[in-house]
């Protein structure tokens, strides 16, 4: 789901790829065949075990591939199928049933992959053509055995003669000097299965990987039967995955934290005009109850104390204020010096789960960072849980924006 740098992020559907197989240059098929009594054994009836058996044999028939070591074999799909009654017997039931085998456990080690690999390498290259002097030497054989010929014509010998003498006289080419072989290049990291499809001239069996994107994208030109069983398989995947998913979401929205409560700006506007009409009034009062002055005629000497007097604490106020200025400059450039260390040293993110973003992931085909709340409505009430559609809305609308967008990039951070 990361995907590198230059491609981008894909989709799942994508990523994930089946191996499938064509019969006849016809539609695709599942890898698999019927299911054989004496061969697979059991009662396909009472367990699952004969028809794991019929796969496992079937499966390296047809590709080389060894699933005896699987553990895990979920059963994806069963198909009943209604047959009529023919000449030979009469009406039946016949079932089809496709598993998903766990092939991580049957990977070769890696001492076993890189000999596979070389060999498949070493495989492709062309082979070496005859040299020249071989072609030269077989040449003088043809003519020998022209003149034992029996009752072979003069004029054969001849002629294979004279060709002779001609080849003789020609030139001799230098041979050219052989390439050095090309180096066997490394095998990937990740190790794989390889598989070999058995040639066949009657049936022309084939086998490719595509997509779980491209097995969706089935048309109705698509009849035959062992094509639709393959069809029914994709969607029956695809909504294995979707179900998965969406509940990873529903639990992401839960625990989303709830939003704040928007703050009325009209309350807010109405309790400072109250608040201001309040202090008018305070002051008014204040004003008019105040007693009035009497102009006092005082003595000299007192004015002239209490002119000293201030003028002292004009200077102290003076000294104060300069002090206290040059405390909050010292305060100042120790928040300067604090906000360019934190600028330097940003905040370190969350770490992120992957297993939340690969389900938003899923459902973000566009790859644009967010899903429309209308589309996960309607996700949430595609999962059978039976949610109603009050609490569906309000689980969206904890983390949808004013414009019903869901950006989902904080949802998939880990709870520190």
């Amino acid at each position: 789901l990361a995907g590198s740098d230059e491609s981008g992020p894909q989709a799942l559907p994508n990523l994930i790829k089946f191996l499938v197989g064509r019969k006849n240059r016809s539609g695709l098929m599942c890898i698999g065949g019927p299911y054989i009594e004496e061969l697979d054994g059991g009662n396909p009836e009472q367990s699952d075990a004969p028809l794991i058996n019929t796969a496992i044999r079937t499966c390296k028939e047809w590709c080389q591939i060894d699933l005896s070591a699987c553990t895990r074999w979920p059963k994806i799909l069963e198909i009943q199928y209604q047959r009529p009654a023919s000449t030979h017997h009469g009406p039946y039931e016949e079932r089809t049933v496709i598993f998903v085998p766990d092939a991580w456990s049957c990977l070769p080690s890696q001492e076993e992959f890189d000999a596979q690999w070389e060999a498949r390498w070493l495989a492709k290259q062309p082979t070496k053509p005859a040299d020249d002097a071989d072609k030269e030497k077989k040449a003088p054989a043809k003519a020998d055995g022209a003149d034992k010929a029996e009752g072979a014509d003069d004029s054969d010998v001849k002629a294979a003669e004279k060709e002779g003498e001609q080849m003789d006289e020609e030139p001799r080419k230098e041979p050219e000097p052989e390439k050095a072989p090309e180096p066997i290049p490394p095998p990937p990291e990740d190790r794989c299965l390889f598989a070999v499809i058995r040639k066949d001239k009657k049936d022309k069996l084939s086998s490719k990987m595509i997509s779980l994107d491209g097995l969706l994208d089935y048309n109705e030109d698509d009849t035959l039967e062992r094509t639709f069983e393959v069809s029914l398989f994709a969607e029956a995947f695809f909504e294995m995955l979707q179900r998965n998913y969406g509940r990873v979401v529903l639990d992401a929205l839960i625990r989303a934290p709830e939003k704040a409560p928007p703050a009325d700006k009209d309350k807010d506007k109405k309790r400072k005009r109250e608040g201001d009409a309040g202090d008018d009034a305070k002051k008014v009062k204040k004003d008019a109850d105040a007693p009035q002055d009497v102009a006092v005629e005082e003595n000299k000497d007192a004015d002239k104390d209490a002119g000293e007097e201030r003028k002292d604490k004009d200077k102290d106020g003076q000294k104060d204020t300069a002090a206290a200025e040059d405390k909050v400059d010292e305060a100042a450039a120790k928040d300067d010096d604090r906000s360019v260390s934190s600028s330097a040293k940003p905040k370190e993110e969350a770490p992120t789960d992957l297993e939340k973003l690969a389900a938003f992931r899923f459902f973000d085909v566009g790859d644009t960072g967010y899903l429309k709340s209308s589309d996960v409505e309607d996700l949430l009430h595609s999962l059978g849980l039976f949610l109603s559609k009050k609490y569906a809305q309000s689980l969206v609308s904890k983390v949808a924006d004013s414009s019903s967008k869901v950006f989902y990039k904080n949802l998939t951070k880990l709870a520190e």
